[in-house]
């Protein structure tokens, strides 16, 4: 996939209703940092952003809702290593990040947990009546 393919994927998900953060889609490179999935039911109306956390403690991140956005924050106040430990190897990152995710108007948040290393935001859309599929008589 090419990454003018990536740019357009990253920008038809933001017309969607859940938005990835525009700064994602179109600088690619910057601010990866955690790594996250979006999945959605086959309904279309059921969406989970599940992010990948792995070292951290639940009372080490926060999650804010705000209009049209969701911001998780990270902030690692642990010392460098465990007491009588050195690293060979740190391949785990724990460093601070702020990760911010655009919403649609219709999405609403319902529920987040941390288990496994892996924070899970659940949300669905609100389709509006004038967007419901319809029959027409003839």
């Amino acid at each position: 996939m090419t990454n003018l393919q990536r740019h357009f994927n990253a920008i038809e998900k933001n017309l969607f209703g859940f938005p990835l953060n525009l700064n994602d889609a179109f600088h690619s490179n910057k601010n990866q940092y955690p790594f996250y999935d979006i999945l959605q039911d086959t309904d279309g109306i059921n969406v989970v952003l599940n992010v990948a956390l792995a070292g951290w403690k639940k009372e080490e991140i926060k999650v804010e809702t705000k209009k049209n956005e969701i911001v998780i924050t990270g902030v690692n106040e642990r010392t460098e290593s465990p007491t009588g430990q050195t690293y060979i190897h740190r391949g785990i990152s724990l460093k601070d990040f702020k990760k911010k995710f655009l919403m649609g108007d219709n999405v609403v948040v319902d529920d987040a947990k941390f288990e496994d290393g892996v924070l899970s935001v659940k949300m669905h859309q609100i389709v509006r009546e004038e967007h419901m599929p319809r029959v027409l008589e003839l």
